[in-house]
């Protein structure tokens, strides 16, 4: 029923359907996106799974399957002219035949790991859109460069974004937006996001994103501006948009902490890759003399055999970086702290706890003004329950934070 309820609306409508797909930064490029979409008085919306009646409904605007029928017929309420989809192997699909009554169909591909296992697992994603895929259009990170051959044969057009690397859109010259004097006593509000010079058509324009820090952020939004780019969108009103853009949180999202510090919550989940480069990018932010940067670093989970190697990797890595304590949080962490140490990180630096409060508290009392704190973990620690013991307004917990 609700197959042939899309069919309908598609054929009627024309939207664009846009599936977001990769091992990470879907979410946020899917956010980012939508703005700039939005910036166009687009009406588009995101949805879960197409399938999932629930959800579905949403982009039908209607509470119940025979109401949302009776909308169709009656045409009393419009159908969003782009629809965003986050797809992964679980996902439901519309049925081939379905999609190609869609206007546009985008596929956005925001990262892949190289190897056999990714190259079955494009194949696959692509035969989802059938005799579709004669009109399909991808957009993807050309940081991953095997993704050109593979794509070769599998879409009508493409668009790449990449940065300091070359793409249709190459972002260059990265820099942490700061506002207030160098020299100043305390980091509240003192880092307010990124900015980058993106070359693109062969001219170069300017992209802020304010409330983020890292290259993800950077990322996320040339995706959003490369699949404005690919439909037609004004370039300086998507960038517009993207400045306006408050990013999704839990995402190195910059927080005013308590006692004037400043607090990079990456709570939503971690790895050894997201982890590694969280560390090196907050351990190139500027601080002044005296003042501690820390890092609160929750486990790794789904390491399996391997668990204690990786962690040990990222106590190495930490030898390596200017961090003045380091307080782990979970039994797997004590494996990264023990060969952090061994790799000569004075012991007096590191700390350890097994519940996830204690290690709040015990940030909170350490925390000194104009320090900076990192919170990194997985969605099954939920250490955002860290940020908002740190948080300078814990009022705003239900907008800053993840709600989960």
């Amino acid at each position: 029923m609700f197959e042939w309820l899309l069919k309908k609306q598609l054929e009627r409508v024309k939207p664009t359907l846009i599936f977001f797909a990769g091992d990470w930064g879907k979410s946020m490029a899917m956010a980012s996106t939508l703005s700039v979409l939005r910036s166009r008085a687009a009406d588009a919306e995101a949805l879960s799974d197409v399938h999932d009646v629930s959800r579905a409904l949403l982009a039908l605007r209607q509470p119940s399957l025979v109401r949302a029928f009776i909308a169709r017929l009656f045409k009393s309420r419009p159908y969003p002219t782009s629809v965003c989809l986050e797809v992964d192997e679980t996902t439901t699909w519309p049925s081939p035949q379905t999609l190609q009554h869609a206007g546009k169909i985008m596929l956005v591909i925001t990262s892949l790991t190289m190897g056999q296992d990714a190259k079955i697992a494009l194949a696959e994603l692509v035969a989802r859109f059938g005799d579709a895929k004669e009109s399909l259009i991808v957009v993807y990170n050309a940081e991953m460069p095997w993704l050109a051959d593979a794509l070769a044969d599998a879409a009508k057009e493409q668009t790449t974004f990449a940065i300091d690397q070359l793409a249709d859109l190459r972002a260059m010259n990265i820099e942490t937006i700061t506002h207030g004097p160098e020299t100043g006593e305390t980091l509240d509000g003192r880092w307010r996001g990124m900015s980058c010079k993106v070359q693109t058509s062969g001219s170069t324009v300017p992209l802020q994103i304010f409330s983020g820090i890292g290259r993800y952020h950077v990322l996320a939004g040339l995706c959003a501006l490369a699949v404005g780019q690919a439909l037609g969108a004004n370039m300086v009103e998507a960038l517009q948009a993207l400045r306006a853009h408050t990013p999704l949180p839990g995402r190195m999202s910059l927080i005013p902490g308590i006692k004037k510090s400043m607090l990079v919550d990456d709570s939503y989940d971690t790895d050894a890759l997201t982890l590694a480069q969280a560390l090196q990018e907050v351990a190139a932010l500027p601080l002044p003399a005296g003042k501690k940067r820390i890092a609160v670093i929750g486990e790794m989970p789904e390491t399996g055999a391997q668990s204690a190697s990786i962690h040990c990797a990222i106590g190495e890595l930490l030898a390596g970086l200017p961090f003045d304590m380091i307080v782990g949080v979970g039994e797997r962490t004590t494996d990264l702290l023990s060969c952090a140490s061994r790799a000569g990180i004075d012991q007096n630096k590191l700390v350890h706890f097994n519940d996830k409060y204690e290690a709040g508290k015990f940030v909170q009392h350490a925390l000194r003004k104009g320090e900076l704190v990192l919170v990194k973990g997985s969605k099954k620690e939920k250490l955002e329950s860290v940020v908002k013991e740190l948080m300078a307004f814990p009022l705003k917990a239900k907008q800053d934070l993840l709600q989960r």
